[in-house]
């Protein structure tokens, strides 16, 4: 009798623990099922989140390009910055068609492979001028101005000018006469550039630009100057071409007060000089004796990363001999050979000089020992 009270507990038992360990592994498995429903939710939520703020993005951008659009003229020609996948930029083209006709493409690349100046050009460059009206844009008329002045018939460059110019003060006509203003330099006529010049209704910077590299290049520096009197009062900005044509013109006529006016105002708007217009600016500061203009030049060079080498030196020193600054240009001989640039004859006797002309022979020649024998 127990054994079977004993036996029937534990079976009921048994039952009872079984039924519990179900009901938990249902209760769990629902948990779980309404976990991953919750979770699917919210990622549906945050996604729908996403894609309205992109899609409010897309309709802004949309609307910035309709607006742009609108605002431009009919035949302009600009890129699109509508975003096109990621990293792509879409490029809208001219309603009107590429600025130079794929016929005319062809053409300019078979005036690319002939020899400058020889048979085959000319004839090429007469097809040209026989059928004027083939070139229907601005840029064709002067992609062919430009063929023409790399293969040196600048002759035909201005029958095309002819041909293709309306004689009014639009841009087409400057654009046009710059590129056979080109031409013309290319073959070095300067007297036809400065016709081409006079001849301009509205010449803007690039033309007298060209006029004064052209005068530069026939060592015309009165005519650069003069030139430049007219670009100024015409009220046309400079840039780097008109400062660098200008101190090249000042050195080559010795104008040195101009010369460094130039240069010191091309560092007042930030314009990088070149190591020639350092160079040139420091020979003119030492034809005035202007040694510390000559020192300032030089303290920029090296500020500006524009590495001054014994040439520089050189005619810094030759400045500070000039203007009788004895201790500068030895201080300069020492700075040289701190540096590891060499130090010519020349540069030493010119600090010789210096010294003398002060009545510092003895300081010189203990100071450079090497030229005892040329200071007796």
């Amino acid at each position: 009798m127990f054994e079977r009270l004993s036996l029937g507990h534990w079976s009921s038992s048994r039952l009872y623990f079984c039924t519990v360990k179900a009901m938990a592994a249902r209760e769990l498995s629902l948990r779980r099922r309404h976990r991953r429903a919750f979770g699917r939710r919210v990622h549906l939520a945050m996604g729908v989140a996403l894609l309205g703020i992109r899609c409010s993005s897309l309709l802004f951008a949309v609307d910035v390009a309709k607006s742009a659009t609108a605002s431009e003229a009919p035949g302009d020609r600009v890129l699109s910055r509508e975003p096109r996948g990621r990293g792509r930029v879409r490029r809208r083209r001219s309603p009107e068609g590429p600025a130079v006709s794929v016929k005319n493409q062809g053409r300019l690349r078979d005036l690319e492979q002939l020899a400058p100046n020889s048979l085959e050009a000319k004839m090429a460059a007469e097809d040209v001028l026989k059928q004027p009206e083939l070139l229907t844009r601005v840029k064709e008329s002067q992609s062919f101005i430009a063929a023409f002045g790399r293969l040196q018939l600048w002759q035909e460059a201005l029958g095309l000018l002819e041909a293709k110019r309306t004689g009014t003060r639009s841009r087409g006509d400057v654009v046009l006469t710059n590129a056979a203003m080109v031409a013309c330099s290319q073959a070095g006529e300067w007297e036809t550039v400065l016709a081409l010049l006079s001849g301009a209704l509205a010449p803007d910077m690039v033309s007298y630009n060209l006029a004064m590299s052209a005068s530069c290049n026939a060592r015309g520096w009165q005519r650069v100057l003069l030139l430049l009197d007219d670009m100024n009062a015409a009220k046309r900005r400079w840039d780097f071409s008109t400062y660098n044509t200008t101190i090249t013109a000042c050195a080559q006529g010795r104008q040195w007060e101009r010369g460094v006016s130039t240069l010191s105002n091309m560092l007042q708007v930030d314009l990088q000089p070149t190591w020639v217009l350092y160079n040139l600016g420091i020979i003119l500061a030492g034809e005035g004796s202007l040694w510390r203009t000559a020192m300032e030049y030089l303290e920029d060079m090296w500020a500006r990363v524009v590495m001054p080498d014994s040439l520089t030196y050189s005619s810094v020193i030759s400045a500070c001999e000039k203007a009788g600054q004895w201790q500068e240009a030895v201080q300069l001989v020492h700075r040289m050979r701190k540096k590891g640039l060499p130090v010519k004859e020349q540069t030493l006797l010119s600090a010789v000089r210096a010294c003398q002309k002060a009545g510092k022979e003895a300081f010189a020649e203990e100071t450079f020992p090497e030229l005892a024998l040329d200071m007796q």
